[in-house]
């Protein structure tokens, strides 16, 4: 059966209007799954934030927020008002940038190349797990209540020199 001409516009337009439609539910299902929504509403990134200068920002880091995962699409940035989670782009639609202060954060552990911990909410605390940060230095400010009393860190090798 061959599809009329006429019709080939309309089924493009159709399937580009419902893979948006999916994509907009699918993020904001994740949203409420995830906890960030919850996040956003008590935690929201205020506008003037980011003026002080940054302990530590990392980009393409994955976690998990309760049992979510966010592969490689967070940027994690580590400053003296708190810390500061945003997901790229892409990826934005349903998740504003937040803003966590050091207050809110209970039961950090720390590694190497991962921290987990819990945030306070309102509700029930949302579990995170985030890899690819600087566990010592996130560990270090939740501890003294902002980055001052982190010692300075030196960065990790290029992965190169990582055996």
């Amino acid at each position: 059966m061959d599809t009329p001409p006429q019709l080939v516009p309309l089924l493009i337009v159709g399937n580009l209007v419902f893979f948006v439609v999916m994509w907009v539910g699918v993020l904001a299902l994740i949203s409420v799954l995830s906890g960030w929504g919850t996040l956003a509403r008590q935690y929201p990134m205020p506008p003037n934030a980011g003026a002080s200068p940054a302990a530590g920002t990392f980009s393409l880091v994955s976690a998990f927020l309760n049992r979510s995962r966010y592969s490689g699409c967070l940027k994690v940035t580590v400053g003296p008002e708190g810390l500061g989670l945003s997901v790229l782009g892409l990826f934005r639609m349903n998740h504003p940038p937040l803003l966590i202060p050091w207050n809110a954060i209970e039961d950090l552990r720390a590694e190497d190349n991962r921290a987990r911990f819990k945030i306070r909410t309102g509700e029930r605390p949302v579990s995170v797990d985030l890899r690819g940060v600087r566990g010592d230095l996130l560990a270090g400010a939740w501890q003294g209540g902002g980055y001052s009393s982190v010692p300075t860190a030196t960065p990790y090798p290029p992965p190169s020199v990582i055996r």
